[in-house]
């Protein structure tokens, strides 16, 4: 028998116990397996490699006993051609490794694959609503509003502090399979926002439907506006929340930007975008630089907390590009975790971003970053190990240690996608435009 291992983001069928508590949405631990892909760096690589050097959550000898007592399996990608020729030789070939011996010796290749069976624990993810109420006569599913909706895709708000699809250890506390549990159906992805941000979010209603959709996007002018709540008294001559929210009617003009929102005093940011990632070694630390440009407007401006609001056009569309450009204009989203230097989990390793526009340029011998990436690393490993948030508790299921409340707070930051316009050249058709409503939050700037 052939085996197709599913990727880790087809949806299991049954639908999890869920709980609301403290304002999070909790998944009740249950028993699953897991598959997951092997990607280019995997390659030539042994399992035990793998887990132990990127994952780190265990010691190898641990690894090696979950190996032995079965819990993982081994896909083996063949050629068409290669299962034809293999099944003449053996009726009962199967591309399954299940014994641990084999499983400990054999190197990863392209397209190859495996499973764990495990006891599921999964993060948690914020509570948006009291009940996850799905009504299209009221334009709601899952307690979100539904801005769009046709045979292709669907355009939601999606709320912060939840991934927009499965990811690390989130599976059933992630939108698509949030929906797909709601109705019966699947959704994917056509964009990415990230875990934190709220806003306008379009899925595919298949496959085909988010391609159609990401396409629109690829090929067209795309309009796209973010709300943010930044530090500090932001440059240039306040729109105003009133005038700003008047002209949020325009939704169904046509046009250029002018059309949208014009930013007559608009604040450009143009400096590439990178991410250091310190799960990884040193060499695949540092990403590549690419080139990214941000415009600013400032909306209204809070005087007795010393806040802006802030519309963002992002010109480019790099990972967590408004986020980092807002922080090197030094005004950093209040409260954001990672680029917030004053709140940061890793003040290091941001500073390092805040100040070195491109590690490339100023640094073009990158092993003389070695130290400097063991020091984000240090910083890195010392939150893994802080025991501030109490004593972990072990699952008397299966001994892995139970996940601890976040701060509600951390699970969400100031930065709302607002409008999302994707122009159509044909004169006589409209463009598509989505817009939310204002998030709360920016009805602090009304006076």
């Amino acid at each position: 028998m052939i085996y197709t291992p599913s990727s880790n983001k087809i949806i299991n069928t049954k639908a999890p116990q869920v709980v609301f508590e403290n304002g999070l949405r909790k998944i009740k631990p249950h028993y699953d397996t897991r598959t997951c892909a092997i990607k280019g760096r995997f390659f030539n690589r042994t399992l035990v490699d793998i887990l132990t050097s990127e994952f780190r959550s265990k010691t190898e000898e641990e690894y090696i006993k979950e190996i032995l007592d079965g819990k993982y399996r081994i896909y083996v990608h063949y050629k068409n051609a290669e299962i034809i020729e293999k099944q003449k030789e053996n009726s009962n070939f199967t591309n399954e490794l299940s014994d641990p011996q084999q499983i400990l010796t054999y190197r990863f290749k392209q397209n190859d694959a495996y499973t764990i069976s495990y006891h599921k624990h999964e993060p948690f993810c914020l509570q948006w609503c009291d009940d996850e109420v799905t009504d299209f006569g009221k334009n709601l599913i899952c307690g979100m509003d539904i801005l769009a909706n046709n045979e292709d895709y669907i355009v939601i708000d999606k709320p912060g502090g939840i991934i927009v699809h499965p990811s690390a250890s989130y599976y059933d506390n992630s939108i698509t399979n949030i929906l797909f549990h709601s109705t019966g159906n699947k959704f994917y992805s056509t964009f990415r926002l990230d875990k934190v941000t709220s806003g306008v979010l379009a899925l595919g209603k298949s496959s085909e439907g988010a391609k159609k959709f990401h396409e629109n996007i690829k090929n067209k002018n795309c309009f796209k506006y973010y709300l943010a709540k930044t530090k500090g008294k932001f440059p240039g001559t306040a729109i105003g929340l009133g005038k700003f929210m008047d002209m949020c009617n325009n939704k169904n003009a046509k046009g250029n930007e002018e059309v949208d929102f014009p930013m007559e005093t608009a604040v450009i940011e143009r400096s590439p975008i990178y991410q250091i990632d310190t799960k990884s070694d040193f060499k695949h630390g540092f990403s590549e630089p690419k080139e990214a440009e941000s415009h600013f407007q400032l909306i209204a401006f809070n005087e007795s907390k010393n806040e802006s609001l802030v519309l963002c056009r992002p010109i480019s569309g790099r990972q967590h590009q408004l986020r980092i450009h807002l922080m090197r204009l030094n005004h950093a989203i209040p409260g954001d975790f990672i680029y917030d230097i004053e709140k940061s989990y890793y003040p290091k390793k941001i500073s390092f971003i805040k100040e070195v526009l491109d590690h490339r340029e100023q640094y073009p011998d990158v092993t003389v970053l070695k130290d400097k990436f063991d020091e984000f690393r240090d910083e890195f490993i010392d939150l893994l190990n802080d025991n501030s948030d109490g004593v972990p508790i072990p699952c008397p299921e299966c001994g892995q240690e139970e996940f601890t409340e976040p701060p509600v707070e951390e699970m969400k930051i100031f930065l709302h996608s607002f409008r999302y316009r994707i122009v159509e050249e044909d004169a006589s058709t409209p463009d598509l435009c989505f817009q939310t409503k204002l998030p709360q939050w920016a009805f602090e700037f009304s006076k």
